[in-house]
């Protein structure tokens, strides 16, 4: 039995979603980014359990096809984020979520919208406007060096929608953001 999970994001809620299937005595075969894959089935009451319990510390059970869709999709940017950090090259992200849930990218363009509220685009460069306030906040990287690092194709289309998401330039945030920390000679 497969269960799919929103709110998965990185590898502590994976941790997370494991300590919870522990306590309740769940049997699992892998816990993965947006998934459960359980070793036998389990009761509607039992799921019902573990829903309230994941609710409790952040995440929500998906029972329908539409939010199961769009939580593969997610998952699906979050690994391109993460492949995207690592270096790696991915040649088409559009391919990759059609390759990910099966679905044409036209249809999952129609659906997401329907139950997030936004656009796949919009959430894909949300995303990546986190990993940019991470990076400005905690490195000493260049404004295009953070742009290219986080798949923006021009530091301008990046200045552009983090002042858009946050109110701040990418150098105002990295003020505000930074002052407080003491470097490691300061420890």
């Amino acid at each position: 039995m497969i269960l799919r999970v929103k709110n998965m994001v990185c590898p502590r809620c994976v941790e997370s979603v494991k300590h919870t299937l522990n306590t309740l005595g769940i049997e699992f075969e892998e816990v993965r980014l947006g998934e459960i894959i359980l070793a036998k089935s389990l009761s509607k009451n039992r799921v019902d359990d573990l829903g309230n319990q994941l609710s409790d510390t952040g995440f929500e059970l998906i029972l329908d096809k539409s939010g199961e869709l769009v939580n593969q999709v997610k998952t699906g940017l979050i690994e391109v984020l993460e492949k995207l950090k690592s270096g790696e090259e991915i040649a088409s992200r559009k391919r990759y979520l059609e390759e990910k849930t099966g679905r044409s990218y036209n249809y999952l363009s129609t659906v997401f919208p329907e139950v997030e509220g936004k656009t796949i685009e919009q959430f894909w460069i949300e995303i990546r406007l986190d990993y940019a306030k991470e990076l400005l906040s905690t490195t000493n990287k260049s404004i295009t060096q953070i742009s290219l690092a986080c798949g923006f194709s021009t530091s301008q289309y990046f200045a552009t929608h983090f002042k858009k998401m946050t109110g701040y330039t990418p150098l105002k945030y990295r003020r505000e953001n930074t002052k407080d920390r003491i470097g490691l000679a300061g420890v």
